[in-house]
């Protein structure tokens, strides 16, 4: 295959490095967009390109490639419409700078069917590092445990332009030199579903350039094929030294349970000459690895793979995941030396976009402040809500810089989390926490609640004198509609679905869409999938509430009284199946079994918002997307947790068993409360208990005693202690 490019974007040196590499391949240059800052020095080498604008070299049918190595910010632009003209597309990295430009582009290649490689040359361009990453793949060091990277690089600050020193323009220090380093992690582990855990970025050198960062460090984990847990541990800066003599002092450390492999890629410490060096380490003893003949022919591999659609120097997953590690890690990163996160920012607390919970509004302090409540926000809490501490300050809060100050000085901790075990440290007695707790899924802090004599109240369980959850209903009121916005993006063709447009279109029957439990989860996510056109049913055990729904339903909605049969026959007809069954409070009944999925039509979705309650519990910050089950014959098979809303902590969940919980007889509650007020709650009436279990949770009703917040009571289903959410007035 002889390989026609076209070059779009000239502002980065490595542009040469790219267009040297596929000539030498045998590709020839026919075109190139006449801009950038290399413009001059392009068409003094490659005189046979033809200056061309940028409609015309993508119209123009011979041009296979089109190469970019523009602005960072500008690359996805050139991307997407060379993706969507039909040419594949090779860029330096960072390949682009946000994730919403990395979403775009890797949609437009699975519609073109073409390739978006994003060339990784620390790794491709490097004999030790190539030959490192082979040797530990082929078990030369044993089980693979830890690698440590480093890529220092020279500020040169001189001859850089003006957008290399603007984040949003370049990408950022981890975005941008990191990606090499997580390109190496995940060469070396294979595992596409590596995380990062944390990161950082500071700058130390150019107070000239204050938003600037000159180095960066982040932390991969993952797994080997054989399943050994891996950690990475990555650094790169701007501050190589002059007298260094080149550019950086890029390393590459492999330890493996048997040995190690170490990569010195420019300079070698014990002064032998050259580049390249790589000393491996093991039973034997240490020696030098002669990498003079290891191939690095990455251009070579790239014209294969795109004539036959390969995977010889990367495939497309890949290079998406490395890319988007990166930016999550930029994303993400903390100020150099910052001790703490931001409150609510550790682990879990961030949702998929990376915004940040925070349990008020400055709105919500002025009211606290009003009835002369002293209220504590740890500085930087209300960023990933676009809230700044000074609209708090001027509110009437306190900013407070850590954590544990305001852990220290509370009374009453608001959150939108459950607890996590690191702040378990700051719990003691006559401490209140109040916040989404969750106990059925995560027992372990109601056992530190328990433990240090924390009061503990529920936003799932706080109730209204009617039986209302008011907390929980708006979220459910989110996650309802979040769960059928997801499950039609997954429903499309390249993530893999059966290609079903939920209304359809003249002609065409439109989606069937099944939504297991009709509570304000249920009803919401019915609702919005009827308003987009879709056939739905909607099932749940009690025969009030799809009364209720019959007279005020809108669109094509048919309520169906649930039972086995009747599930499984939905279940079966469905292209879009929604589980939207929840015990506020508890664990959740599983009433989709294992062979109803297996029964799903090839391509069908299931979006489960109780994953993380379920008897067969998963949870939703341990396991990535793709972690547990295959989907339903090719389709996408997904859970979120309840009650965040929408697409934060998917991941793959299988439902085991089928049988609805059986109902237990109890006494009537006071005040006429024995039977539920139709649409009142946000659980679903699924579970068919309604006498003494309001959300899913048992009242103390011992004469002379009222109900006290946050006493703790076993649930009697599943054994797991909950709070009890009634609020003493």
């Amino acid at each position: 295959m002889t390989l026609t490019i076209g070059v779009a974007g000239m502002d980065h040196l490595h542009l040469l490095e790219l267009v040297q590499g596929l000539v030498d391949a045998g590709a020839t240059t026919a075109a190139h967009v006449p801009d950038g800052e290399l413009l001059g020095l392009y068409e003094g080498w490659r005189t046979d390109s033809v200056p061309t604008a940028l409609p015309d070299l993508l119209a123009d049918p011979a041009i296979d490639l089109v190469v970019t190595a523009g602005i960072p910010s500008e690359r996805a632009e050139v991307a997407v419409a060379a993706l969507q003209a039909g040419k594949h597309v090779l860029t330096a990295k960072p390949g682009v700078t946000t994730l919403a430009d990395l979403d775009r582009v890797q949609a437009a290649a699975a519609r073109a069917g073409r390739r978006w490689t994003v060339l990784f040359t620390e790794r491709f361009t490097n004999r030790a590092t190539s030959e490192a990453i082979r040797l530990a793949r082929s078990g030369a060091v044993g089980e693979v445990v830890h690698l440590i990277g480093s890529g220092p690089h020279a500020l040169n600050q001189e001859g850089r332009p003006a957008w290399f020193f603007e984040a949003d323009r370049s990408g950022g220090i981890l975005a941008d030199l990191a990606s090499h380093q997580v390109d190496q992690f995940l060469a070396v582990t294979g595992d596409l579903g590596a995380e990062v855990t944390h990161s950082f970025v500071g700058n130390v050198s150019c107070p000239e350039h204050p938003a600037f960062s000159d180095l960066g460090t982040l932390r991969l984990v993952g797994r080997t094929p054989a399943g050994t847990p891996v950690v990475g541990d990555h650094r790169v800066d701007l501050l190589s030294p002059a007298g260094l003599g080149t550019w950086g002092d890029v390393r590459l450390t492999i330890v493996g349970t048997e040995g190690t492999l170490e990569v010195r890629a420019n300079v070698d410490p014990a002064g032998e000459p050259g580049e390249e060096h790589l000393i491996h380490v093991d039973g034997e003893g240490t020696r030098r690895v002669d990498c003079s003949q290891v191939d690095v022919d990455w251009a070579g591999r790239l014209v294969a793979d795109l004539a036959d659609d390969g995977s010889r120097l990367l495939s497309q997953d890949h290079v998406v995941t490395a890319t988007r590690l990166a930016l999550v890690a930029q994303r993400d990163a903390q100020a150099w030396g910052c001790r703490r996160e931001p409150a609510g920012r550790r682990g879990s607390h961030r949702d998929q976009g990376g915004r940040v919970p925070v349990a008020v509004t400055p709105d919500g302090v002025r009211e606290l402040r009003r009835h002369d409540v002293t209220v504590l926000i740890q500085a930087g809490a209300g960023a990933g809500a676009a809230i700044p501490d000074e609209a708090y300050e001027d509110a009437g809060a306190q900013i407070v810089n850590e954590a544990a100050e305001v852990w220290r000085r509370a009374e009453l901790i608001c959150k939108v989390k459950e607890p996590l075990a690191a702040e378990f440290e700051h719990f003691r007695p006559g401490l209140a926490v109040f916040t989404f707790l969750h106990l059925a899924a995560y027992p372990k802090v109601a056992e530190a609640l328990l433990a240090h004599r924390v009061t503990g109240i529920a936003y799932e369980t706080v109730q209204t004198g009617d039986g209302g959850l008011p907390l929980l209903a708006p979220m459910s009121e989110v996650a309802g509609r979040m769960s059928i916005q997801v499950g039609a993006n997954l429903l499309e063709r390249h993530h893999g679905g059966r290609g079903v447009l939920l209304g359809g279109v003249p002609g065409v029957r439109p989606a069937r869409v099944s939504v297991v439990g009709a509570g304000n989860v249920g009803w919401s996510a019915a609702r919005m999938a009827a308003g987009l056109g879709a056939d739905v049913d909607l099932l749940d055990k009690n025969v009030d509430r799809l009364r209720w729904v019959d007279e005020v339903r809108t669109g094509s909605i048919t309520t169906l009284a649930s039972n086995h049969g009747q599930v499984a026959r939905s279940v079966a007809e469905a292209d879009l199946l929604i589980g939207a069954v929840l015990v506020p409070g508890g664990r959740a009944p599983t009433v989709v079994s294992e062979e109803m999925v297996r029964g799903m039509k090839p391509g069908a979705v299931i979006v489960d918002i109780a994953v993380d309650q379920g008897l067969r519990r998963n949870d939703p910050r341990d396991h990535p997307r793709g972690a547990n089950l295959r989907a339903p014959r090719g389709g996408a098979l997904c859970g979120g947790q309840h009650p965040r809303g929408g697409a934060q902590h998917l991941h793959l969940r299988a439902h085991q068993r089928d049988p609805a919980v059986p109902e237990r007889p109890g006494p009537p509650r006071r005040g006429g409360r024995g039977r539920r007020r139709p649409g009142a709650d946000a659980g679903p009436q699924h579970r068919g208990r309604t006498h003494d279990q309001p959300g899913g949770r048992r009242l103390d009703r011992t004469p002379g005693r009222r109900p006290v917040a946050g006493a703790l009571r076993p649930h009697r289903l599943t054994g797991a202690p909950i709070i009890v959410g009634t609020v003493r007035p």
